[in-house]
């Protein structure tokens, strides 16, 4: 094919990757959506288990939660004696607070008809008037601009050969009329420093009050957050602790876990799933780093190739010339969207699984695969988990013998029922 109907062969193809890598992109996102949707409900399961192993805040029961966590932090960094530490210190500080006058005599103080609260409204009377004196002056345009300036006074700089020079005379003369006096520094400057000093005095006094009344106010708020925080300290420690061993459990052996619970069902049901979804975010971990990202960078770099293809054919010089075009590139372009459209199923089927009762937590948690996806193997989604299927090509499903026990208890009794006909 000539080189300029290859051209647009070529760009063709760009457009349509282009299209592709899109959707790549909108793949990705989904990825991630789904990955810190699946993390955020394994934390809060987490924290569930964390409260059932640690329900209360006492040494016994710490040790026992170690016991049965394999945790050793409350050993090495001892909560309680850190508890009876800052409770300590906190029981201290309230004292402190409380001895102090302005919380002694806050209400005195800063009450509706406290003292500085009296004190404020007084002094915002006294300067009230002046406030009103002084915005007859800065109110005026330019007014503020020519008292920074010092305008008529002996420390002003401009000259008389400067335009501004101008600017501000006439502005100084408009003020004057508009106060009605003859003279901007012998008349208008004297009438507003005589109401301003007063003005600038009340001001300072009005401010160091409301500062008394907020120090009162943030005394009072400091002994509110120390009381508060020392009368739920052990609330707060057991809730502290509870995180820490949550975060411990996100990571821990589930399989080990699960082997110290012994017989209590509860834990080992949460236990199951703690491992289900803890498999599904390496499953869709490995879906966006060991499949899509590397299909969507070839997808990228193929996408550029194509463009530059393009813009070089379609020069003069290379119009004439011979092309090969790469074969099935529609093709081949279709059949990764299909492709992704299939990983969209397999992200979905491993959002939405929640069978987790019926896992053995004695199998490795890579047969969560098989589980979850009706006893099919990995392929090219899951390269890494694919690997560890084709090491072990004999591994099938086991179900927990006791959920087939309980199963098979249930499916009994809904058979004796079903022999009795409708009683309903």
């Amino acid at each position: 094919m000539l080189g300029r109907f290859a051209a647009n062969e070529f760009q063709s193809y760009a457009s349509l990757a282009s299209e592709e890598l899109r959707d790549a992109a909108a793949l990705q996102a989904e990825l991630g959506a789904a990955i810190a949707a699946v993390n955020t409900e394994r934390d809060d399961l987490a924290d569930v288990l964390a409260k059932v192993y640690l329900p209360e805040l006492t040494e016994p029961a710490l040790l026992e939660a170690e016991r049965r966590t394999g945790f050793r932090g409350f050993s090495t960094r001892r909560p309680l004696d850190a508890l009876a530490k800052e409770e300590k210190k906190l029981a201290a500080r309230v004292t402190s607070l409380e001895a102090d006058e302005r919380w002694q005599k806050r209400e005195h103080l800063t009450g509706p008809h406290g003292a500085y609260t009296r004190a404020l409204a007084e002094a915002k009377d006294l300067l009230d008037p002046w406030e009103r004196d002084c915005a007859r002056f800065e109110e005026l345009d330019q007014f503020l601009e020519l008292v920074t300036l010092r305008y008529d006074t002996p420390e002003f700089e401009e000259r008389w050969w400067q335009p501004i020079y101008w600017r501000h005379w006439a502005a100084g003369d408009k003020i004057c009329a508009a106060l009605g006096l003859d003279d901007f520094g012998d008349d208008v400057l004297p009438a507003y420093e005589a109401a301003k000093v007063p003005r600038d005095k009340w001001r300072a006094e009005v401010a160091r009050i409301q500062q008394d009344i907020d120090g009162v106010h943030e005394h009072v708020r400091e002994h509110d957050r120390v009381a508060w925080r020392l009368a739920n300290l052990a609330s707060i420690y057991l809730e502290e602790c509870q995180r820490v061993l949550a975060k411990h459990l996100v990571r821990a052996d589930v399989p080990l876990l699960a082997a110290w619970a012994g017989d209590d069902r509860g834990v080992t049901v949460h236990l199951k799933r703690l491992s289900g979804l803890t498999a599904k975010v390496e499953m869709l971990q490995e879906m966006m780093s060991g499949w899509l990202k590397p299909t969507h960078d070839a997808l990228a770099s193929a996408q550029q190739r194509y463009a530059l293809k393009a813009i070089k054919l379609s020069r003069p010089k290379k119009a004439s010339i011979e092309v090969v075009l790469p074969e099935g590139v529609p093709e081949k372009l279709a059949a990764q969207r299909a492709r992704r459209e299939k990983a969209r199923s397999y992200v979905q089927r491993i959002v939405r699984y929640d069978g987790y009762d019926r896992f053995d937590l004695a199998q490795p948690p890579e047969t969560w695969w098989l589980h979850m996806h009706d006893n099919r193997r990995p392929g090219l989604f899951t390269p890494g988990l694919r690997t560890w299927y084709d090491r072990h090509p004999d591994i099938v499903v086991v179900a927990d013998p006791r959920w087939e026990a309980d199963r098979g208890d249930a499916l009994a009794a809904t058979g004796a029922m079903a022999a009795l006909g409708d009683i309903s």
